[in-house]
């Protein structure tokens, strides 16, 4: 067997102090290596083209370099050790057309831009049921563009959530109502009403994936089982849009300004339970606002046990253009073995009380 060896000379360590060019094992000698380049900064602001108002709390981000932050409330924004070299800076703004600019990023210097948006014009489509889910993701600009606009600010809504959470931890005091429906006749007795207050982490580690809707949660008689209610960040997961179909479900006109409706549905190939629904975007603005879910494709233990469960959350703006759920009410319909024990129906309501912000506020 032939054991090949390379020898390190001592010249080579007196070529790496000194600077000098070094010899190599093949016997060439190369010169020593450059100095990295010193890295660069973006400095500049987001505005309306046209009228130069500024765009406070935009989302800026370099997708190659997986960076993202958002401007300041006067518009402005600072990325620092960015590589020197070119780089596509993007920018985003709910209601707005996503800008992608050109950079040239100076070696140890700084480099200014001003980004302007301009406001999305959308022809509204025809609607369109869901129905059969067979070809799920995100819905396609060359086969309905109007839809594809009206989801990517859906994304927006729920990409900003995200980058909310990352950036600026919070938690936040709920107040939870519980109240259980009795089924009993003639004279059913009045409803047991519960309450409760209690804090949340914004950040959670449970993510989407088909058959994790429900899950197990030990207790002191063994476990329950648990809906895991979608968060609007959810929206712009790739998983959960990859299982999911899309549709323009029209305006809803509930009072003050029109929503426009988006509604989803669980692919067909999914056979665990799941969700289908709807939510709410302004119609001015394309901010979200309130979202309505049904949970589907119950199992048959699930069944025996309930009927219906449905949930609608509503939103508000947690900083300028950033929304966060701000109140949900749910209610699960009892199947008719339980309501023969006497037990009709829960209807539980959550309203946020504060939010503390764990590193600074936006």
């Amino acid at each position: 067997m032939r054991i090949r060896a390379i020898l390190l000379s001592p010249l080579w360590l007196l070529g790496a102090a000194t600077g000098s060019r070094r010899p190599v094992a093949d016997g060439r000698v190369r010169p020593p290596l450059a100095a990295a380049a010193a890295p660069g900064v973006i400095a500049g602001r987001v505005v309306v083209a046209g009228t130069q108002s500024r765009l406070s709390y935009s989302v800026v981000t370099i997708e190659s370099l997986n960076r993202e932050s958002f401007t300041d409330d006067s518009g402005r924004f600072m990325l620092r050790d960015v590589p020197a070299g070119r780089v596509i800076l993007r920018a985003k703004h709910i209601g707005y057309v996503p800008v992608d600019l050109p950079v040239a990023v100076p070696e140890g210097d700084t480099v200014r831009v001003t980004i302007e948006m301009t406001k999305v014009a959308v022809q509204l489509p025809a609607v369109k049921s869901v129905g059969a889910c067979t070809k799920p993701g995100a819905p396609r600009r060359e086969v309905d563009p109007a839809l594809a606009v009206l989801f990517d600010q859906l994304r927006q809504n729920a990409e900003r959530s995200r980058l909310l959470i990352r950036s600026y931890p919070f938690q936040y005091t709920v107040l939870q109502v519980k109240t259980v429906r009795s089924s009993r006749d003639p004279a059913p007795p009045p409803d047991t009403v519960l309450l409760d207050t209690f804090t949340v982490a914004a950040a959670r580690d449970w993510r989407y994936k088909p058959g994790n809707i429900i899950r197990g949660v030990p207790d002191s008689v063994g476990y329950h089982q648990v809906l895991m209610l979608p968060e609007l960040g959810d929206f712009a997961d790739d998983a959960f849009i990859a299982n999911h179909c899309f549709a323009y479900g029209g305006v809803e006109r509930a009072g003050g300004a029109p929503d426009i409706r988006i509604d989803f549905a669980p692919a067909d190939k999914i056979k665990q339970p799941d969700i289908a629904g709807s939510v709410d975007l302004d119609s001015a603005t394309f901010q979200i606002r309130s979202a309505q879910i049904v949970l589907t494709k119950l199992s048959p233990s699930l069944r025996r046990a309930m009927s219906d469960v449905t949930v609608e959350s509503r939103y508000s703006e947690l900083a300028p253009g950033i929304p966060m759920m701000s109140a949900y009410s749910s209610t699960t319909t009892f199947s008719d073995s339980l309501r023969a024990l006497g037990v009709a129906a829960t209807l539980t309501t959550q309203r946020i009380l504060d939010v503390q912000w764990l590193k600074g506020k936006p």
